[in-house]
């Protein structure tokens, strides 16, 4: 593939994206089931004819996690990524044969038997147990994200897909990140925003966390691609053009992350780079990794300094690292008096434990939005802090969820009763488990435990038999993908840890890798012992 025709892909990606992202925004996205119809057949006419385009596509459309290509009548959602991995499965199927297309499905390993093991346990449940209505449902969604994951599994094999679909998770990243940036500076001037929480970025996803948590993938990607090596087919480019536009990404990326104000993606990142650094070590010594480490702190600074100097967020990111310790602060508004005539004279306690104590003193807990009405009406606005709610909330989860795990070891509760067992917020939305390994093992029992511990150890072994292979000079391409795969994985699968996004679309791309990942490094090993 040609440069040409490489950067003609993206910019068609990229635009699809725009337009789909500005009509949804502004209320113009209408669909109706002729339009889908004249859709899915144009979606598989070009998945016959380039299915590694239309892979591409489905990779760029990734982070659409709110938009449904069926009519809003419809009983089901459909994603973007979902009906163009179908077509791109079906063009490649029908481009190289069934029995080479499926002999590569059936070529199983550890990953594979992991996620064999969710739709067991899932099926099981569903038969066994009737009751379980909502687990038809899931295992249905269950099957639909199985296609992006055997997408994944198919395409990344060949080494020209997998630069196409890394650039293409490179674009997407930018422009979403473009988006959620977009939408905190429309928040700020009072304009349509279609923020979930204000103040919080959340572009196409339902939540800032899952925006976050998505963005470490197009970090590593980025990151890869300056500290380490090029892709060949950005060779024919002048290497100062190329610094310059990966560093301008890697900003952005880093600005809106920082801007969703997800720790746990916060936690993801880091360890998601930590384990970069690793590889760059193994790769190009301990020099580069210095260059890495200080062009990443220095882009990181720099996006503090600019979301501070322009306040694109609401929020004290200072005080929201802080409360990762147990301490948040609140914004309350408070009646004036002659002992409360300004932000910095009312008595309020440095600390609550709980909002019921600002009653003596006149005042109530507000949401950042509230501010300026608050002061129009005449309030005294200031602040306090309180215990981190969502501390004691997460050990109320756990407690929760080991004494369901107790109560029901083989076959768990099943998916759709976790979010009625653990209770609601204060805005009456279910919690979630708080974490990939208990969501698993408390809605599937021993079948989720076998899950976790099979992801993990294909995880440790890959990362460790890549670490002890691979050249400490001098890499190649195939081997930047790999450390770029086992690096955004292990970053993803950490902040999952403290959330629960297995029904996302990208952490089904990730499971797919893991399969690619073993194989590419097993072949690399037989090859290198070879010589």
């Amino acid at each position: 593939m040609t440069l040409k025709n490489y950067l003609t892909i993206l910019g068609i990606n990229a635009a699809i994206f725009f337009v789909l992202v500005f009509t949804w925004h502004f209320s113009l996205y209408t669909i109706s089931y002729p339009d889908f119809i004249f859709i899915t057949l144009l979606v598989f006419g070009c998945g016959f004819y380039r299915p590694q385009w239309v892979f591409a596509l489905a990779l760029t459309l990734l982070p659409l996690e709110t938009l449904s290509l069926l009519p809003p009548e419809a009983p089901l959602t459909l994603r973007p990524t979902l009906l163009l991995g179908c077509a791109a499965l079906l063009g490649y199927v029908l481009k190289s044969g069934f029995t080479n297309s499926f002999s590569r499905i059936l070529r199983i390993n550890g990953a594979d038997f992991a996620v064999i093991a969710i739709f067991v346990g899932t099926l099981l449940g569903l038969l066994i147990d009737q009751d379980r209505t909502d687990q038809g449902r899931y295992l249905l969604i269950l099957a639909m994200l199985l296609t992006t994951y055997i997408m994944t599994k198919l395409f990344f094999y060949h080494t020209q897909a997998r630069t196409l679909a890394w650039g293409s998770v490179a674009v997407s990243g930018i422009l979403v990140a473009g988006y959620g940036v977009t939408q905190n500076i429309l928040f700020n001037a009072g304009l349509i925003h279609k923020q979930a929480m204000p103040g919080r970025p959340n572009g196409t996803f339902a939540e800032a966390d899952w925006l976050g948590i998505f963005l470490i993938l197009p970090l590593i990607v980025v990151s890869a691609w300056l500290f380490i090596r090029k892709p060949k087919i950005l060779d024919s480019l002048s290497q100062a053009l190329v610094n310059t536009l990966l560093t301008i990404a890697l900003f952005l990326i880093q600005i809106t992350l920082v801007l969703t104000v997800a720790r746990s993606a916060w936690i993801g990142a880091l360890v998601g780079v930590s384990a970069l650094s690793c590889l760059i070590w193994r790769m190009r010594g301990l020099q580069q990794v210095l260059i890495s480490l200080v062009g990443q702190g220095s882009i990181a600074v720099l996006a503090l300094i600019l979301i501070n100097g322009l306040s694109l967020s609401t929020f004290n990111l200072e005080q929201r690292l802080q409360s990762t310790a147990g301490l948040q602060e609140i914004t309350i508004a408070c009646e004036a008096s002659s002992s409360c005539t300004s932000t910095f004279s009312c008595p309020i306690p440095i600390t609550i434990t709980d909002i019921t104590e600002l009653e003596p003193y006149n005042c109530t807990f507000i949401d950042l939005e509230e501010i300026s009405s608050k002061e129009d009406e005449g309030l005294i606005v200031t602040t306090t802090k309180r215990p981190d709610p969502t501390v004691s909330v997460r050990q109320e989860i756990y407690q929760t969820s080991l004494q369901e795990i107790k109560n029901n070891p083989f076959l768990g509760i099943g998916w759709g009763m976790v979010g009625q067992k653990l209770g609601e917020d204060e805005h009456g939305n279910t919690h979630n488990s708080a974490n990939l390994a208990v969501q698993l093992i408390i809605s599937i029992g021993v079948f989720g435990i076998g899950a976790i511990l099979l992801l993990t150890a294909m995880s440790i072994v890959i990362f460790a038999r890549f670490m002890r292979h691979t050249p400490s000079a001098n890499p190649e391409e195939g081997d930047v993908i790999i450390a770029t795969t086992l690096s955004s994985a292990t970053g993803i699968f950490a902040a999952n840890m403290f959330n629960a996004g297995l029904l996302q679309h990208y952490m089904w791309f990730i499971l797919g890798l893991f399969f690619t990942s073993y194989l590419i490094t097993q072949n690399y090993v037989t090859n290198l012992e070879k010589k």
